[in-house]
């Protein structure tokens, strides 16, 4: 955990590589599978309490279709908050079967971490959040 008392100071200004007043929202993911890798993973609670991990995966280039790759020229990162870290028979089930997915050790103890670089298939489909279209991770499949 960093540091807050030696964090850098941020300033109030920033610049960007484009006028941000004309700028456009992205298009949605489309949906299908990707193969995507973890580069993040934290223990969260949702409104009730309970505690759930929430995994960032980042998707390559490469993984788009044509006709995204042409308009989106970043990879694209979402994330999966279904990684339940509760102790009861249910959530063991599906923490075990997620760990199968990402290939990671199942055992009485486990480190998010572990999770980070690993790959998998992303079954990507689109919601609406606020008016807007988006890709969202419906599940996560062994790559």
């Amino acid at each position: 955990m960093a540091d807050e008392n030696n964090a850098p100071e941020l300033g109030s200004i920033f610049e960007f590589s484009q006028d941000i007043a004309n700028a456009e929202a992205p298009p949605p993911l489309p949906a299908r599978s990707y193969i995507g890798t973890c580069t993040g993973a934290l223990a969260k609670t949702n409104k009730n309490g309970a505690a759930y991990g929430e995994i960032k995966f980042t998707i390559a280039p490469d993984q788009f279709p044509p006709d995204f790759a042409a308009v989106q020229k970043d990879a694209v990162d979402l994330f999966y908050r279904f990684v339940p870290l509760t102790d009861d028979t249910r959530s063991r089930y599906q923490l075990r079967k997620f760990c199968e997915n990402m290939r990671v050790s199942a055992g009485k103890r486990l480190d998010l971490n572990d999770f980070i670089g690993k790959t998998a298939t992303l079954v990507v489909g689109t919601s609406e959040y606020q008016g807007e279209k988006r890709g969202e991770i419906k599940s996560v499949a062994l790559a």
